[in-house]
């Protein structure tokens, strides 16, 4: 993810998703928020490998979202946290998993015990349980198994566990070249309005969800900013010494400090009030470089992508690879301007 971030923030400004359940994160304990994240975001909960700079997963929320980190006990890479719904008392449980390729029956058995614990522990709430499974061998709308890349007891204990939590598997496209990895469960999916794929950040694609559920919020309150690039400083100096010389006259040297600390400092804050004009700061968080041409190249790339689907013309996958490149190198180029401009001001 860190080595991904312009790609990332860019996503996320596009999208504005609530909540992101991600896998394969790359990340380890001592890195911070902000150094992955924008400052609209934040991690509720990440399970990082401790001896291995791949894997991980995390669940990451808007700021404005108030969520709960579930301590499980597992070994496996899993994680989860509840968020608190408006027109609902229990609340919204999320989870995020990533299943190596290379794990084994073990691996399986322990990773269903936890989201079989996890179903339990929170009866009558909607639970989402997202993440790259590597599961291309299962055919989820016959809810059959009809591969054999990975073991018969790997593919059966999930697909049971599926079906002892209740829930279904709502992603019904390819994630990864013609393989279905990338997985989304619920118990409720007659919450979810729309299950899309957008280009991803890396080989697999990414999974939006659209869901009639509304977490409660904590709105940011706006707040007022003086536009001092648009004062007419003459102006303003000659009026803030005529009060300051007025405000004085009646003062003595035996006057007392906070008398005059006092009076001056209100006759600034009026000077300031008559002369400089203000705005309120927007609550919706956008970042500076992601501009008109850095999202034009992203609805070029979505609708490629729908052009994939139905082409096999080797040329249409090279303008795609094209586009996607392109947008990457803008959104580099863009940022670091940005960073540049600010280091120098």
């Amino acid at each position: 993810m860190r080595a991904k971030k312009e790609s990332l923030w860019s996503l996320l400004e596009e999208t504005s998703p609530d909540i992101i359940l991600a896998s394969e994160t790359w990340l380890h304990p001592g890195i911070h928020d902000r150094e992955v994240l924008p400052e609209n975001y934040r991690f509720i909960s990440h399970r990082d490998r401790p001896n291995d700079a791949h894997g991980g997963v995390a669940i990451i929320a808007h700021r404005e979202l108030e969520g709960v980190e579930i301590n499980l006990a597992t070994e496996t890479e899993f994680a989860a946290a509840t968020f608190t719904c408006k027109h609902n008392k229990k609340p919204l449980v999320t989870a995020v998993l990533y299943r190596p390729p290379s794990s084994n029956d073990q691996y399986m058995n322990s990773l269903c015990a936890a989201i079989t614990d996890l179903s339990n522990k929170f009866p009558g709430s909607v639970v989402w349980i997202s993440g790259d499974a590597n599961l291309p061998d299962i055919e989820w709308d016959t809810m059959s198994i009809t591969g054999n890349r990975n073991s018969a007891p790997i593919n059966t204990a999930f697909l049971t566990t599926v079906l002892d939590i209740g829930s279904e598997q709502v992603v019904n496209f390819p994630t990864r070249r013609n393989n279905l990895l990338d997985i989304f469960l619920t118990n409720r999916p007659s919450l979810i309005n729309k299950c899309s794929p957008l280009p991803g950040l890396s080989d697999h694609d990414v999974v939006l969800i659209d869901s009639n559920i509304t977490p409660a919020r904590q709105k940011p309150p706006s707040r007022i900013v003086h536009l001092w690039k648009k004062v007419d400083i003459k102006v303003m100096e000659s009026d803030l010494s005529h009060q300051l010389e007025s405000s004085f006259s009646g003062y003595s040297t035996n006057t007392p400090v906070d008398t005059l600390w006092t009076s001056f400092k209100t006759t600034c804050l009026n000077s300031i009030q008559k002369h400089v004009p203000t705005k309120l700061t927007s609550t919706r968080y956008s970042q500076p470089w992601s501009n008109r041409n850095i999202r034009k190249l992203s609805t070029n790339l979505e609708e490629r992508k729908e052009l994939l689907k139905d082409s096999k013309v080797q040329e249409t996958k090279k303008i795609g690879i094209i586009i996607k490149r392109n947008r990457r190198n803008q959104i580099k180029n863009a940022s670091q301007h940005i960073t540049l401009t600010s280091v120098i001001w």
